[in-house]
């Protein structure tokens, strides 16, 4: 699915319309961001990779944090895995970031099973912009909502 696709989906199932398209953009990089984070504690492949780390490898520029949190045989300095015995750690999953839009024709980084939370997060963030109303308890209700949501429907 493409941004633009994204956009028509938006404004069809949430009557939210801005005036510039481009004015999304920023708001669907927030929605990824978002998603991202409550995908990532549920372990879902979404947001997670598997690797073996080698002593001294690279971190990932996607790379969030180790899934569990701890648990590897593995820190991390100067941009590098330094693992605690200089061998390799095989299997090391970790949280990963999804990469960010910047114009219509991109795509968007979630399969099509996430776009219905990907267009109730840019309504949401849309329409919380345009009422400037104290959002704060209705945001931690809102994210508790979309998070049981996506719970429920990869149970099925």
């Amino acid at each position: 699915m493409t941004v633009n696709e994204l956009i028509t989906t938006i404004n069809l199932d949430t009557n939210e319309i801005l005036d510039d398209e481009a004015e999304y953009i920023p708001y669907i990089n927030t929605a990824i961001d978002t998603l991202s984070m409550i995908l990532a504690p549920m372990h879902d492949p979404e947001v997670t990779a598997c690797r073996d780390v080698a002593n001294n490898d690279a971190i990932p520029t996607n790379f969030l944090q180790f899934m569990p949190v701890s648990g590897y045989p593995i820190t991390m300095k100067n941009g590098t895995f330094q693992t605690y015995d200089e061998r390799t750690v095989p299997d090391v999953y970790y949280a990963i970031k999804k990469p960010h839009i910047a114009s219509m024709d991109d795509a968007v980084p979630f399969s099509e099973m996430y776009t219905f939370a990907l267009v109730q997060i840019v309504s949401y963030l849309v329409k919380k912009k345009s009422l400037m109303i104290d959002f704060a308890n209705a945001d931690n209700a809102f994210i508790q909502q979309l998070t049981e949501a996506v719970r429920g429907a990869r149970a099925r």
